[in-house]
């Protein structure tokens, strides 16, 4: 069955190779995911202040045309799950707030969607052992840590993504693609998030925390599925290490890009330029790419 894909506003411009590559890879596994006709930026934050409505239009919108089109509606990108997961869960659970949210909009969905996230899509759809039949590429010689953040897991309640304490489903993942995987204390820690765009200083101490402790455990590279993470993990390092020589750089995978090695799909040159640290030395080292691609 295909259902409605949501890429998000980054996923269409900054993030095209964690786009692309989850549409490529969906393909081969005989799940493809048809872009959703109408939907609308998610935000890119879940309003805190309780009495906002303004702020989940947007997101209610992009659920009401989901609801014309199937079922679920499945989202890579981590922030937009958690906004539209949230704003789904309230328009569920408070009939006022419904009321007034369908009124301005003047339309309401009947048969609510259920938001699903990529890893679970390819866990209940497809299934990690049919992904595993679907690899072609032998990349067990890749330690990679899985990195959630913070916007998978909690509200755990609402989000009901996986264990928030002890998640297994990014490990599931990377196992069933052939990759070691590599346990790190700080993978459900925030990255900085936006205080990037004002506080780099706070951004680079949590950016630090969580590579080196992943090298610590025996990383080589760490994976993730929200472009903000992968923003902050990637471009926070070159100035950590102007300022502490002794920090190892360390590639950061969008987990489609990882996939689309282990289904043997040729990523496009563009696509690893978008990185900071540049992955292709690291994965020619390993036999993953030939050298004559850097």
């Amino acid at each position: 069955m295909q259902y409605p894909y949501f890429p998000g506003c980054t996923l269409t411009n900054k993030a095209k190779g964690l786009n692309d590559m989850a549409k490529a890879g969906a393909d081969i596994l005989g799940a493809p995911l048809k872009e959703l006709e109408n939907w609308y930026c998610c935000q890119a934050n879940f309003s805190s202040v309780t009495d906002n409505l303004m702020n989940h239009l947007a997101p209610v919108r992009t659920l009401i045309a989901a609801a014309k089109e199937g079922q679920k509606l499945v989202v890579l990108c981590s922030t937009c799950y958690y906004v539209l997961k949230r704003v789904s869960a309230i328009m569920a659970r408070d009939e006022e707030k419904r009321k007034v949210v369908y009124e301005f909009l003047e339309e309401e969905y009947t048969k609510p969607v259920e938001v699903v996230h990529f890893l679970e899509y390819v866990r209940d759809e497809v299934g990690f052992d049919k992904l595993k039949e679907n690899v072609k590429m032998d990349i067990s010689v890749l330690a990679i840590a899985p990195y959630y953040g913070c916007q998978l897991l909690r509200p755990s309640k609402e989000l009901a993504f996986d264990d928030p304490f002890e998640p297994s489903i990014f490990e599931e993942f990377l196992g069933a693609l052939g990759c070691e995987s590599v346990d790190s204390p700080f993978k459900t820690e925030c990255c900085g998030s936006f205080l990037t765009t004002f506080s780099e200083k706070g951004v680079e101490d949590c950016v630090d925390r969580v590579l080196t402790y992943a090298g610590k455990n025996g990383a080589e590279a760490v994976t993730t599925s929200c472009p903000l993470c992968n923003f902050n993990l990637d471009w926070a390092q070159k100035e950590i290490k102007n300022k502490n020589e002794k920090f190892n750089n360390m590639p950061v995978f969008y987990l489609t890009e990882l996939m689309a090695l282990a289904l043997g799909i040729e990523v496009p040159v563009e696509v690893w330029d978008e990185h900071v640290v540049d992955p292709r030395p690291f994965l020619a080292e390993k036999g993953i790419v030939k050298r004559t691609a850097l």
